[in-house]
């Protein structure tokens, strides 16, 4: 098998090359962008991936950067669907707004996130669950994937990279309005349908401006429950409603205030977790919530930009299901994250970029988990106060040559208190937790311009996460282990050391960039399964060893017709065996797929003075992701999955009507790893069947 393997993956990254393959982003340009773009086909794509507006092709680290116009074309419903064509990145969504994520062989199935995400300014982080809030790729103005660790410049739990979700800001000088709605019939399950809303509008013309956008989503289901009490097709429905408003205001040309709301709220009658059958033996309902309100100020001078941004998260999760053994399990958690972070960049003398600030975080989170059948009811309250210092300097020795050195100084205080009840009612004392921990997370970046087409560049970055407390409320369940892990583990750290380039040829009709990478990850967290409780708890290893490749790049051989792929390959083993657990030196990490690869052909052709014809088709490919750190009989790895998805349509320059295809060849493998459920049956989480629709979509 990883003979054949080889053979294969060794054909696809020759063809891949040869096809060129997406550079972070560049999926398609607009009539505006294409008017101003002279010689180049693909015009100038600015990006913020080092917290000061450059060129995506003059930035030296990997960047995978989607466009707005790209994710419309795509149809994609919410960022999981666009995300995995990034190369080295694999994502899950378990439904109900509920994703995993792992990059560049990091990833975590307990403990904190190893990966940022950023909405706006605003990060996800500190004290929180490997799990993300769920956005709607609707009015989105780009979406940003830094690979490699981004510690220096975007904090904690940017182990693997980080996400930057960016949304639109209102506009001061037009009112703008979209609409969009979808239909679709799925195989075996019930219809979804939804619609999408946004309207812009100037209160001051050039100085104040409001923008709201609305996203109401019905998701019928298609996972079947069946068991002597309780038959039911189609189980798994989804209500979404999701809005946001952002108020802009431009008093002066140096000055940009702008304020968001945002709200979401999915009720889920049923995860996407199911059998091979589609399947299951209990229902495993889930709600998900969050709000988050943020303010950034931007002051522009003559030599840089000040910059002040705030953001508060309250992000709620209840989930219930059957747990072996046990019965009825249900998990309550509150997570609220309050950020500041003041900064400045800018080129204080020639050749010299700095950017230098302080964060300060303040987060919160409570646990709730009741397991009725044994009157157990344990609650936990964590709460983390971070403060950071950081900066980066970069240095242009020649019109050529730079060099970029970083560094952030990261302080946290950790405190965990449990209560309520264990084991047969009995009520709960356990000692208070209190770690303090600090860190210093350097970054540096040699970069060589070979020519005005080609940059190579050459790093070594450090990311970190803070002391891992165990999950919320499961203290009482560690007596059930011979050696009890600590109630919260020490800081974990990864270094990666880095080669790439970024090339541009055929007056820009062809885009490639590609990288090299050696990973090192000491003490990372890993799943500590608690006997005949289907419950895991943490415990620390030695780490991770990850070697990786990655290939990207797009082809417009004619106008209108683009061509693109990514591909990577990503080799980890763990460095020794972990106590405890089935982990042994060498079993690679968990839910990592090895291989990755995705493919896209789109084109775009006048068919009246009026009209344009659309067509997209996109493969995405992944290899299974193992499980060595499950008890013997209780995991499985997921599965090899091949998804195609396509979308045709007439266009006009303020209407679209389209037919769309996803999962068209009914892929039905577990796109994670498989767990026991209550019924003796493996589960995984399935995609949605076969689904075939029509959008219709209006602008102004």
């Amino acid at each position: 098998m990883k003979s054949e393997w080889g053979t294969i993956r060794a054909s696809l990254f020759a063809g891949a090359a040869l096809l060129a393959m997406p550079a972070g982003g560049v999926w398609a340009q607009s009539d505006a962008d294409a008017s101003e773009a002279e010689d180049d086909v693909i015009s100038v794509i600015t990006v913020t991936a080092r917290k000061r507006e450059e060129a995506l092709e003059d930035v030296p680290i990997a960047i995978t950067n989607f466009s707005e116009e790209a994710i419309r074309d795509s149809s994609s419903r919410n960022i999981a669907d666009f995300l995995q064509n990034s190369p080295g990145l694999s994502i899950t969504d378990g439904g109900g707004g509920l994703s995993t994520i792992s990059l560049r062989g990091v990833s975590t199935g307990v403990g904190g996130n190893a990966v940022g995400y950023y909405l706006d300014e605003v990060p996800f982080t500190g004290v929180t669950v490997p799990t993300n809030p769920d956005v709607r790729s609707f009015d989105l103005n780009r979406v940003e994937v830094l690979r490699g660790p981004q510690g220096t410049l975007f904090g904690e739990g940017s182990q693997g990279g980080t996400i930057r979700i960016i949304t639109n800001d209102p506009n001061t000088d037009r009112i703008e309005a979209r609409a969009e709605g979808f239909y679709g019939f799925t195989d075996g399950g019930e219809d979804t349908y939804g619609v999408r809303a946004m309207a812009n509008v100037p209160i001051i013309e050039d100085v104040f401006a409001i923008r709201g956008v609305i996203v109401q989503e019905e998701e019928g289901g298609f996972i079947d429950i069946a068991n002597p009490g309780d038959v039911e097709d189609n189980i798994n429905d989804q209500e979404l409603t999701n809005w946001r408003v952002k108020a802009r205001l431009t008093p002066t040309d140096n000055l940009d205030i702008v304020a968001s709301y945002w709200s979401y709220d999915n009720n889920i009658d049923s995860t996407a977790n199911a059998n091979d059958d589609f399947v299951v033996s209990e229902r495993s309902p889930a709600g998900l919530e969050y709000e988050q309100y943020s303010a950034r100020v931007s002051y522009d001078l003559p030599f840089g930009n000040l910059f002040y941004a705030f953001g508060n998260t309250d992000f709620l999760l209840a989930r219930a299901s059957e747990t072996p053994g046990f019965g009825t399990f249900t998990a309550d958690l509150d997570i609220e994250v309050q950020s500041h972070e003041a900064r400045f960049s800018g080129e204080v003398l020639e050749g010299l970029n700095l950017t230098i600030g302080y964060f300060r975080r303040e987060a919160e989170r409570f646990d709730l988990v009741e397991i009725p059948s044994v009157l157990l009811a344990a609650t936990a309250t964590i709460t983390s106060n971070a403060d950071a210092i950081f900066g980066e300097l970069e240095y242009a020795f020649t019109d050529r040559l730079r060099f970029a050195a970083g560094l952030r100084y990261f302080d946290e205080t950790l405190i965990s208190v449990e209560g309520g009840t264990g084991f047969g009612g009995v009520p709960t004392i356990i000692p208070e937790v209190n770690e303090t921990s600090e860190d210093f997370s350097p970054r540096f970046i040699l970069s060589y311009d070979v020519s005005e087409d080609l940059l190579l560049f050459a790093s070594a970055a450090r990311g970190f996460r803070g002391a891992q407390p165990q999950p919320g409320a499961l203290i009482p369940l560690l007596d059930f282990l011979p050696e009890p892990p600590p109630p919260a583990l020490s800081p974990d750290s990864i270094w990666t050391f880095e080669l790439g380039g970024k090339m541009s040829m055929l007056d820009g009709r062809l885009i490639l960039d590609g990288a090299v990478y050696y990973s090192d990850w000491d003490d990372r967290a890993v799943r500590l399964p608690i006997p005949g409780t289907g419950i895991s708890a943490l415990t620390a290893s030695d780490g991770l060893e990850i070697f990786g490749l990655e290939l990207a790049g797009s082809y417009e051989p004619v106008d209108g017709l683009i061509l693109q792929a990514a591909a990577s390959y990503v080799d980890s083993d763990n460095k020794s065996d972990v106590p405890g657990t089935e982990i042994m030196e060498g079993d690679p990490a968990e839910d990592v797929s090895d291989f990755t690869f995705n493919a896209s052909v789109l084109y775009r052709k006048p068919v009246t003075d009026t009209l344009d014809g659309f067509a997209r088709v996109a493969l995405n490919y992944a290899t299974e992701r193992d499980n060595p750190t499950l008890i013997t009989g209780t995991g499985l790895p997921s599965d090899n999955i091949l998804q195609l998805d396509a979308r045709v349509g007439v266009e006009a320059e303020n209407w679209g009507i389209y037919l769309y295809g996803d999962n068209l060849t009914n892929e039905d493998g577990a796109v994670n790893l498989q767990f026991l459920g209550a019924g003796g049956e493996f589960q995984g989480v399935r995609l949605r069947p076969r689904t075939i629709g029509i959008e219709v979509s209006v602008n102004y």
